[in-house]
């Protein structure tokens, strides 16, 4: 096998030195790579490869795509979790995913795979009904882990499974919370009831569960061969005589202890510390780490969900740049005293006005808060003339002031009135100079703000001609994560306008476009919008059709979210009307099997294009510059 010369070569360029390997061998190393890999990168490398990763049902039987947590929700993991089980063609006996959220999936999933054995779900929500109607489609079932899932075991949901799946012998139900200790005794044990009705289980492991002595006595009577049972973080039940007794016939047990601050084990407490897996395990520690241990707990679950701190409720907000605040119900409920803030906005307008930069970059900042709080403030700052000023200050040489001013005019632009105020103060070119001149949180901003500036139809005109396009592109190429975002959403609004699309392809953003649709950028769906609008120029489908960028747009059609499916469709569509040539490297990218599914299960726009394409499709089957009878032959079998 070809090796790189370098340790830096990546895996995707070691592969394609790869590409001319027989089958067979392909077929191996496949087999050793992670499934989500495998549908990013290894089955993008070349036409065999692709061949391999799609034609061999084998590779799919037990589906891993565990572990991909860091990646951006934008990634669509279920849609290639619905790609992975399709190729299984029936035979997926496994599936593993997290974050998977997609109801819709679940139900395909059990009509797709008859014969699964083993199901692990992390990190879902609210989806009990779904769970009782697909549970019952998996008889074979011996695994079943629900892990970190929010409101899931409620309604009974756990005895359907019980029921339905007479072969379990491994279950898991871990929760991301500690429960409250006082509640209600009626509540405490429906999800142990149900798991009573497991008979069969081997290894049971219930973390952080509310269950209570009448729970855990009910599942040791009702399941004899339980062999493995952990049971840490159960803070309702008290391990006393009876429970023992019972539980000696268990030859792995991981025992629960009481609330920190009511026990002691051997003169020492015992305190919760969270593993490398996510998952807290057990310490000792002395008396004196007990206090400070349970504050770090309350403030862990104080990031996880809405809480109570002293007594007042407390909830999260969003702030201007997409973080959470923290605020209390009080300051959130208060209206604001209209009088007192013109009076602050007339004190920051002077400081605007003044000469001195410590003023300056003060006052920007005070105006840059009241601008993202409230839309009084807004109002209020606009009828006093921030506007012209904030505008003036985007040259400033004091970057933090330019930062300042550029993120408070964003803020200010929440209003549509703000908007029309802030392009008649001639504010399109000073934003510009932030994007050419900026730190990188000022280019970003100065980028957002021109999105919001945008979404009026007549300063699409005004801003394509001021010559803003190609900063944006460069910002696609070095901005922060953040500024690429910011910069694709501003290109899609101004391609929306005809005369914009040829200044966007002129300036190479296609190329960058296409090397943002790599799913690990979590840029697919904003880049596919600005192609699709691009595909309808000949220009544009040219520049997709050099930087190798049909491929990605099949790839879209099969893995993506619904929204980019839809956008790579008309984009392929525009492509495939336009050109034979296109046609044919759309279809040689395999393209028919996925269209043929969207077609049927896409959004109405995705269904739309689809239908068009095969149509097209087989409006060719008799020209001599195509060979399409067979992939309309191989699409008619999905």
């Amino acid at each position: 096998m070809p090796s790189s010369s370098s340790s830096f070569v990546s895996a995707e360029e070691e592969m394609r030195n790869w590409a001319e390997l027989p089958p067979d061998a392909i077929s191996t190393i496949l087999q050793k790579l992670d499934h989500v890999n495998i549908l990013m990168g290894a089955g993008q490398v070349c036409r065999s490869w692709r061949g391999a990763a799609r034609d061999e049902p084998e590779l799919w039987r037990r589906i891993n795509m565990l572990g991909h947590a860091d990646l951006s929700p934008e990634l669509n993991l279920h849609g290639m979790a619905q790609a992975a089980v399709r190729r299984s063609a029936g035979r997926c006996e496994a599936f593993w995913g997290e974050y998977t959220d997609d109801h819709d999936f679940l139900l395909y999933l059990a009509d797709q795979a008859p014969s699964l054995k083993s199901l692990r779900l992390i990190s879902r929500y609210n989806f009990d009904e779904v769970l009782k109607e697909m549970i019952v489609k998996f008889p074979l079932l011996e695994e079943l882990e629900l892990s970190l899932c929010l409101d899931v075991g409620e309604s009974g949901v756990l005895g359907v499974v019980g029921k339905a799946c007479p072969q379990l012998k491994r279950f898991r139900l871990n929760k991301d919370v500690f429960y409250d200790f006082e509640a209600s005794d009626n509540d405490r044990d429906d999800e142990a009831m149900g798991i009573a009705t497991m008979h069969e289980l081997r290894s049971l492991q219930l973390f952080a569960n509310r269950l209570s002595n009448k729970g855990l006595t009910a599942i040791l009577d009702n399941c004899p061969h339980l062999e493995s049972l952990d049971i840490r973080h159960c803070f309702n039940v008290c391990m006393d005589n009876t429970l023992h007794a019972k539980c000696d016939r268990i030859s792995t047990l991981s025992l629960i202890l009481p609330r920190l601050s009511d026990v002691c084990m051997k003169g020492q407490l015992v305190r919760r510390q969270t593993s490398d897996k996510g998952f807290p395990r057990m310490i000792s520690s002395s008396s004196m780490d007990a206090q400070d241990d349970l504050s770090a707990i309350e403030n862990q679950v104080c990031k996880l969900s809405d809480v109570r701190m002293r007594g007042q409720f407390v909830r999260r907000q969003t702030s201007d740049r997409g973080f959470p605040r923290i605020t209390s119900s009080s300051s959130m409920d208060a209206q604001g005293d209209l009088s007192a803030i013109e009076n602050q906005v007339h004190k920051l307008i002077d400081d605007l006005r003044s000469d001195f930069i410590e003023g300056q970059r003060s006052a920007t900042s005070e105006i840059r808060l009241l601008a993202k709080h409230n839309m009084e403030s807004r109002i209020v700052l606009a009828n006093c003339g921030a506007i012209n000023l904030l505008v003036g200050l985007l040259h400033s040489p004091d970057a933090k002031i330019q930062e300042n001013a550029v993120t408070a005019l964003l803020n200010l632009s929440i209003s549509d009135n703000n908007r029309i105020a802030i392009v008649n103060a001639d504010a399109v070119d000073p934003l510009i100079h932030v994007l050419e001149t900026g730190n990188p949180e000022a280019k970003e901003n100065s980028a957002a703000t021109l999105s919001s500036l945008l979404v009026i139809k007549e300063n699409k005109v005004r801003v394509g001609r001021s010559g803003a396009v190609k900063p944006l592109v460069d910002l696609l190429v070095s901005g922060t994560p953040q500024g690429k975002k910011d910069a694709a959403i501003a290109l899609f609004y101004l391609s929306i306008l005809h005369e914009n699309k040829g200044r966007i392809v002129q300036a190479d953003a296609v190329k960058q476009l296409v090397k943002l649709m790599d799913p690990a950028l979590g840029m697919t769906d904003k880049a596919v919008a600005v192609l699709a609008n691009l595909a309808m120029i000949p220009e544009g489908r040219t520049a997709i059709w050099e930087t190798r960028g049909i491929r990605a747009l099949v790839e879209v059609v099969e893995l993506g979210s619904p929204r980019g499916k839809e956008n790579a469709a008309a984009a392929l569509l525009q492509l495939c009307t336009n050109s034979n040539r296109y046609c044919s490297l759309v279809l040689k990218e395999g393209a028919v099997p996925p269209l043929a599914t969207l077609s049927q299960s896409g959004t109405p726009r995705a269904r739309e294009k689809a239908q068009a394409l095969i149509s097209y499709f087989r409006s060719l089957r008799h020209g001599n510059s195509l060979s399409v009878s067979r992939w309309l032959t191989g699409a008619a079998h999905l």
